[in-house]
Order: C-alpha cells, then structure tokens, then sequence
C-alpha cells in the first residue's frame, strides 16, 4: 500500500479490506498500551501505600504510650466478672490473651508486649484454674511461669481465688511457682476458706516487700496464729483490706494482724454484723493517724423496699464528696420502691450537700433492675446536676414520685429549665419519667416561670381520668422571688379547680 499511497492511480479492490483492518488494530493497540501502564501505575501504587503507611501517626507513637495503651486494653479485659468465667476464659486472662493478640501486629508490638514487665505485673489465679482439667491444668502452670518470668524484676501483686474440697489442694504447685517471686511481691489478694490458710507454706517465704492484703475468707477458722504465720515478716504492710463474716473465731484471726503499722484498714460487714466484735478488735488498735473505712453491705441480697440513706456528723467537704460514692456500691437492692437520700437535721450538716456520684448510681440500678420497681426517689440533701439528674430519670421509667433539691453551697444547677423541659409531656420528642405523678423541688427559683407552667400543664392535660398530678415547689432561704403574674394566676386556677388536680407553692423555708 505505500506504493500506491500518494500517488493518483485508482485503489486496488483490496482498499476496504485494509482501512477496516487498520481501525480495528487502532484500540487494540490502545488496549495493549493502557495494559501496560495500569501494571506500571498499580506497582508504583503498592509502593506508595505502603511507603505512607511508614508514616501513620501509630508508627510514631513512642513505646511509653503503647504501653499505656496496652495496659488500658488489658484492665479492660481482666475487669470482667469474674464469677461468670468459665475454666477456658480463667486461662485466657492468666495468658493474658489480648496482649498476645497485640504482640502478633508486628515485630515492634511483640518486643514491647512481651519485654516491658509492668505490663505482666499482676497475676491472677482464679478458682477455676483449679478445677480445669489436666491437660488445661498443666497450660496454666507453664503460663504461670511465663507471666512471672516476663515480670522480670518488676514488684508484682498476686491476686489467688480458691475453693478447695476435702483435703485437696490442687493449688499448690502454683504456690511452689509463686514462692520463688514473692520477694517483690507488693500486693497480695486471698479469697479462699479459712482452712486453706495454713496450707499455704509457700507465703511464709519472703513478704518483706508486701506492702497491701486483701483477705476474703469464710468458713471455720483453724488455729488463728498458723493461719496468719505468713504476716510475721512483713514490715512494710500498710494496707489492709478485710471481708469479715464476724463470728467469734475470725475475729481472734483478725486480732493478729499488724494493726499498729497499718496506715490504711477497710473492713466490710453485712449489715447484720453491725454489732459484731470485729469493730472493737478494729478500732483500738488502728494508729492515730490511720484510716479507717467501714463497708456494710446487705448479704446476699436485700428484699427490702423501702430504704432512707441518712449520712450524718460530716465535717469536710471531702466528706460529704465521697460518702454516697462509698456507700452506693454496698448494696444490691432487688425488690426496691422507695429510695431517700438525705443528711441529719444538723444545720452543718445541711451546709455540706452530698455529693452525687453518678456512676455509682448508675450501676445499683442496673444490678438492682431500678427500671422495673423503683416508683419513688427523693433527694433531699445531694447536690446534683441537671445532667446528672437526666442521667438518673432516663432509666428510671416506673418512677412515680421524685423529689430534688437545690443547694446554695453548689454551684450546680439542679432545678432549671433543662430539667423542667425535659419532664415536660412533648408528643414530637420524648420525655423522661412518664408515669411522673408527683413532683417535689427545693429550688432556688433558677428557672424561667413559663417552662416551669409549660411542665405542669402538659402533665395535667396528659393524665387519665383517674389520674392525679401533684406538684410541690418551695424555695431555698434568701432565694425567694415571685412568680411571673401571668404564671402565678394560671397556678392558682388550676388550684382552685381540684378536679384531679393538686398543686401547691410551698412557703420560704
């Protein structure tokens, strides 16, 4: 064809066939081309994505924040109740299994995971370790060994659980594994039958570093001073933390205990035990400028339904800061309907407003199932938030009855608009407390006059027939205003009607 192309003559028939021949070659060509250069391209792609990924802001974190990152994925872990696991999950904390996860990212985790000893500091032996079977039994002693090696040098604390049977201690060749470390240990948990308590020769090794025990221990108490043989040598034991069951032979156990040096002493006692002995061993021997906290709890639960929290003789702010926040966590209250919270009728007393601790709230609700028996809360003497006041409602749906309080010493606002809008019946969005038929406040009057009417009117035109709604509002002393004209007129009427109404403007208090 090149003969022919630029010249005059006419084609030859064989034209046609070679143009289409020709545009057909064009995209394959193209094809071929582009084929080439997205191989090209997605290499140079690969290398690109992985050179940025040297970059990424983990990469650059420095081994003292990954630590503390993986201490907080492991408190996670072993934060998990412990009664509920099985003899596979018990391994699976003793192996510390998140922390070998995070050892498999790469070959910088895996150093740090398994040469940083802070990080395999606490072991933990749980009573199921016990009852495992052999094959699983023989895993946990070499991952016993392997935690206690890799703590290195680092003081460790060691947290064991048992529940032997007849003369059986299946324990025991991890106390022999345990004793050759316990010169660092610092902290040192026992949960375990009195009866165990003497055969546990590996403790009396070397405790010359304990410096906090934690004892739960029950039932019949052997010979009192064998049991605690293991304290004799432990000069630096500060701390101490008791389960006591309060019968007359644990308390002459309890009695041994190195009161003298303690700095910090914790006992807890069910409530039918606020008699016992175990206060008078206690309170004697515990130094001047010691602590000593009581616990009481209901055991094993408390199928009362009323129950008034009366915190009284606070001298501190610090004190009323953190008493409810010690008591809360004691209970567990199955069968509650009414709960108040209040101080004594001191006038100190009623200067130093409870401090309102909101998650530990949040848990006795969730463990004592609040959302479906608690009707009545009040709060006479708790400085609380609005947020906080919010948090407590929106699990609380069967609540009838509440009763709050503001307080001149706090800086909180407690009554105010954010509350009173949200109790206030609104069929667009939800509101809080639906079966709310009656409303206590102590206010110091920080709210707007027409979302506090708005409140009242939405729950009166919401009501059955054989419904009442009764609304109870006094102020705090010095805090008293009036009312907004329009408001307090349209109060008085709904007064004046007592249909199935009943509202009342309490006087200054």
């Amino acid at each position: 064809m090149a003969d022919v192309v630029g010249t005059h003559p006419s084609p030859p028939p064989s034209i046609s066939s070679t143009i289409s021949s020709l545009a057909a070659d064009l995209p394959r060509r193209d094809h071929s081309l582009i084929s080439h250069l997205q191989v090209e391209r997605d290499e140079i792609q690969r290398q690109y994505t992985e050179c940025q990924s040297l970059s990424a802001p983990i990469r650059c974190l420095p081994p003292e924040i990954l630590v503390e990152i993986f201490s907080i994925c492991w408190d996670s872990f072993q934060s998990t109740d412990i009664e509920s696991l099985s003899s596979e999950d018990v391994i699976l904390r003793l192996a510390r299994a998140p922390l070998l996860v995070l050892s498999r990212v790469c070959i910088r985790w895996h150093t740090i995971v398994l040469h940083t000893p802070v990080l395999w500091h606490d072991v933990l032996l749980d009573a199921n370790l016990w009852m495992a079977q052999d094959l699983s039994y023989r895993t946990a002693m070499e991952l016993l060994r392997a935690t206690l090696e890799r703590s290195g040098t680092h003081p460790i604390s060691i947290s064991m659980s048992m529940a032997s049977t007849l003369n059986s201690w299946p324990y025991v060749p991890a106390l022999a594994i345990v004793a050759k470390h316990l010169h660092r240990c610092h902290l040192l948990g026992l949960q375990c039958p009195y009866s165990d308590l003497p055969h546990l020769p590996g403790l009396a090794v070397d405790l010359s570093r304990l410096q906090v025990l934690l004892l739960d221990c029950w039932g019949p108490v052997p010979d009192a001073e064998s049991g605690l043989q293991m304290l004799q040598n432990c000069p630096q034991l500060r701390i101490v933390d008791v389960t006591a069951v309060g019968t007359g032979d644990d308390i002459a156990f309890y009695a041994l205990l190195p009161w003298e040096q303690l700095s910090y002493v914790s006992v807890r006692l069910s409530m039918q035990q606020i008699g016992s002995n175990m206060l008078a061993v206690a309170l004697p021997h515990v130094p001047a400028d010691s602590t000593l906290r009581l616990y009481f709890y209901f055991s094993p639960l408390a199928r009362i339904s009323k129950l008034i929290i009366q915190v009284s003789d606070m001298d501190s702010v610090a004190q009323s800061a953190t008493a409810l926040e010690y008591i809360l966590p004691t209970f567990a209250l199955p069968s509650l309907e009414n709960l108040t919270i209040l101080t004594s009728e001191s006038e100190h007393s009623k200067e130093l407003p409870l401090s309102w601790p909101c998650s530990q709230f949040l848990s006795l609700s969730e463990r004592s199932y609040f959302h479906l028996h608690l009707t009545a809360l009040h709060l006479f003497d708790v400085a609380i938030s609005d947020a906080d006041i919010l948090k407590a409602l929106a699990i609380l749906p069967e609540l009838e009855t509440f009763t709050v309080c503001d307080h001149p010493s706090s800086s909180l606002n407690g009554v105010g608009d954010t509350l009173l809008t949200s109790l206030t019946h609104n069929e667009k969005s939800p509101y809080l407390v639906p079966k709310l038929n009656t409303f206590e406040c102590e206010s110091m009057l920080r709210f707007d006059d027409r979302v506090y009417l708005d409140f009242i009117l939405s729950r009166i035109e919401n009501l059955d027939e054989s419904d009442t709604f009764e609304c109870t509002l006094s102020w705090r002393p010095g805090y008293h205003r009036e009312l907004d004209s329009v408001v307090s007129g349209r109060i008085r009427e709904l007064c004046e009607a007592k249909d199935s109404t009943f509202l009342f403007i309490g006087e200054q208090k």
